[in-house]
């Protein structure tokens, strides 16, 4: 049997592991869920010299979630992918998808992996606030992330630390700049 592999999912607790077949009733309670999940990212402030600061509701919950499902290594099983177009630019935090495949083959062995469903944490804005930092940005091999209920605010962000960045090519190109397109 091929099943899906849930990978990262905001606040998604119960199914990641549990493998389902495609068009089963599992799998049509696991869409639901996956729309029910938190985000899109409402904003991303970039603080100095060049961090970005998911501006997402349940800012707290979502850091917590994602250390979690992470084992405490969100430098080890995600990535910041950066892209840019006339006009937009998005941040994009996406799971490691050939690790995620790896733990599920792990706890089901003899059960072949199928469709990895995700749902990123990311935010598509203009590009003159992208200009201001992408000097600095594209110097970087690694990011602190940070995430917040609401902006402007005195908070301190619920850190995400030492994350790669990549700004492509790769197989997360049509993906971000889909995302880019959207309305």
């Amino acid at each position: 049997m091929k099943a899906v592999t849930v990978s990262y999912v905001p606040l998604l607790y119960e199914w990641p592991g549990k493998p389902f077949e495609i068009n089963s009733d599992s799998f049509r309670a696991f869409a639901k869920k996956l729309e029910e999940a938190p985000g899109p990212v409402a904003g991303c402030a970039w603080m100095e010299p060049s961090t970005p600061v998911f501006i997402i509701e349940q800012a707290q919950a979502i850091h917590e979630h994602l250390l979690a499902w992470s084992e405490e290594r969100p430098e080890k099983w995600f990535s910041l992918q950066v892209r840019e177009r006339p006009g937009a630019y998005a941040a994009v935090l996406v799971p490691d998808l050939f690790l995620s495949a790896a733990r599920w083959r792990q706890a089901y062995p003899g059960l072949e992996p199928g469709p990895v469903l995700f749902k990123p944490l990311g935010f598509a804005g203009p590009d003159d606030t992208f200009r201001k930092i992408e000097r600095t940005l594209r110097r970087q091999v690694v990011a602190d992330i940070g995430l917040l209920p609401t902006w402007p605010t005195d908070e301190e962000p619920f850190w995400l630390r030492g994350v790669p960045i990549d700004f492509g090519p790769n197989e997360w190109d049509s993906w971000v700049v889909a995302l880019l397109e959207e309305p």
